[in-house]
């Protein structure tokens, strides 16, 4: 018990460590609308109808995610609106996941491969845990608080495979216990399900847990579970692409990209997450990879093929007679991207999709070196350089991350094609040269939206095309709110013009902008399709 309570306050510390200089960064992006101007959040007094309210203030996903959005308005009233007590609470509900991973890996590694000395277990189990805990992919995960909705459905997925785990190991011995740990894990799949919908993907993990942990031994179906298991995954697969093209969540209108060509993209995007998992550098990451260059066939560009062909060689790896790590590895990996990196139009490509993905390929290579490696002095040689290089490389990210303005400009500097870097990195600059009254600074920011519009991949034009007319008009800056007006009318989709409509009007009536009727007329006229607009003199 003492080892295990020593072990709990290392990774806590270890975590402590390298996000501390993170948790003084301000909010970003969607946390302006979920967290920052929700004002459901602030609950006056415990009633229902305040929490219901609080629980379904947000429009973020089908379900509204009442379990994640009830987290913030505790860390609203407990702690007030700064940042900082939401990254706090997002830090240590990733050192619990972390010692939920240790825990999860303790009862699988001796399972996945036999033979192995108990210590052994304790130790790569350790070692897998923290080099996970510490690796720069989770670090938007951690510190973007929006994703608390990730590290949450994430705390309560590995406590229901936790207790499936604790209820296939004492089916026989113990089965008194089931009702307890059958209770845990049907609560711990309603929480997880509330805070996000990647909770979908659970029974997705414990089918890989059963198949390369417990090989299915025990159950009354062994003989025909994986063909009923593959049979009744099959259909309940097409049963939700069936019912997602009928309800419409098939819908790629917004995107600019078609099924096929997402399909064909994400093959790409798996294997740079393979990439940031086992070769991180600082140059990959960022919070937006708004760059992915989208394939439009296998030969454009020409790795397509060569991804596709590595991603259905991992599938048919999954699924091998005889279970190895390799494959362990591959269907642990291929389970967590089942949602997000298929059919569901979402954009391309996010880090924090890999916070439970990551865990099989981190402990099967961390499993294959307790069993190759031989030497104890080397194996903790290379546990310590994994682990060290995965701290510097997010305590590095975190110090970045401490200042927005930083971070972007970081971000900008390895991601130039990015259009959402780039406009943040411009909006950032201009709200910084207004309070130090930098004029240089000032063009550039200016500078750096006006190219966001352009750069390809930027899904949300409106929000730049908005920005940019507001700052022109409160500025009275004529020739260039006419130039961002021109630009608004030449866009070819309707749906931007009405976005940014919306957004020049939501901010006069909040009176964060002067109020220009002529302004608001021009783009109601080009919304209606009136080429005889207003100009504005």
């Amino acid at each position: 018990m003492r080892r295990r309570l020593i072990e709990a306050c290392l990774l806590l510390a270890l975590a402590l460590l390298i996000y501390w200089p993170g948790l003084s960064g301000g909010f970003l992006f969607d946390d302006s609308h979920v967290i920052e101007r929700n004002a459901a959040l602030d609950i006056s007094e415990l009633s229902l109808p305040a929490l219901l309210d609080a629980a379904y203030s947000s429009n973020t996903g089908p379900t509204g995610r009442p379990v994640a959005m009830l987290s913030f308005a505790a860390n609203r009233s407990l702690g007030g609106a700064e940042p900082f007590g939401f990254k706090l609470t997002n830090l240590f509900i990733h050192a619990a996941n972390g010692l939920l991973v240790l825990v999860l890996l303790r009862r699988l590694l001796p399972r996945l491969v036999t033979g192995l000395d108990p210590r052994l277990v304790d130790h790569t189990a350790l070692a897998c845990a923290a080099i996970w805990l510490a690796h720069p992919l989770n670090v938007s995960s951690v510190l973007y608080v929006s994703q608390r909705m990730t590290l949450l459905a994430s705390t309560f997925m590995l406590l229901a495979m936790v207790a499936y785990c604790h209820m296939r190991m004492t089916v026989v011995a113990r089965p008194t216990m089931r009702l307890g740990m059958g209770g845990l894990f049907c609560g711990s799949a309603l929480l997880a399900a509330g805070a996000k919908e990647i909770a979908l993907l659970l029974p997705f993990y414990l089918l890989v847990i059963e198949a390369y942990g417990f090989r299915f031994q025990g159950l009354r179906v062994a003989k025909f579970s994986r063909a009923v298991v593959l049979v009744a995954g099959t259909a309940v697969a097409a049963g939700c692409i069936g019912f997602a093209c009928h309800s419409g969540w098939l819908n790629y209108s917004g995107r600019d990209f078609t099924l096929a060509e997402r399909l064909l993209t994400e093959s790409r995007v798996l294997w740079a997450y393979v990439r940031m998992i086992f070769l991180p550098d600082i140059g990959q990451f960022a919070l937006f990879h708004d760059d992915v260059v989208i394939s439009t066939s296998m030969l454009r560009p020409p790795a397509t093929i060569l991804a596709v062909v590595g991603v259905c060689v991992a599938t048919v790896l999954a699924f091998a007679r005889h279970p190895t790590l390799p494959a362990f590895a591959a269907a642990w990996f291929l389970a967590g991207h089942l949602l997000e990196s298929t059919v569901v139009p979402l954009e391309l490509m996010h880090e924090h999709r890999n916070y439970l993905p990551a865990i099989g390929p981190i402990a099967a290579v961390g499993a294959w070196v307790a069993v190759v490696v031989k030497s104890a002095p080397a194996r903790t040689a290379l546990a310590g350089a994994a682990l060290v290089l995965g701290m510097v490389i997010t305590a590095s990210r975190a110090i970045a991350w401490a200042d927005p303005w930083s971070q972007m400009a970081r971000e900008a500097h390895h991601h130039p094609q990015s259009s959402r870097t780039t406009y943040e990195f411009g909006r950032l600059s201009v709200a910084r040269a207004g309070r130090s009254g930098d004029a240089r600074l000032l063009a550039d920011g200016l500078a750096a939206m006006e190219r966001s519009l352009f750069l390809p991949g930027g899904t949300q034009p409106h929000i730049g095309f908005g920005s940019l007319l507001n700052y022109a008009s409160n500025h009275g800056d004529t020739a260039r709110l006419q130039r961002y007006l021109d630009w608004v009318r030449a866009h070819p989709r309707s749906r931007v013009r009405t976005r940014v409509l919306d957004i020049v009007v939501s901010c006069q009536l909040r009176g964060e902008c002067a109020v220009r009727p002529e302004l608001v007329m021009t783009l109601f006229s080009y919304v209606v399709n009136d080429e005889a607009a207003f100009r504005i003199d």
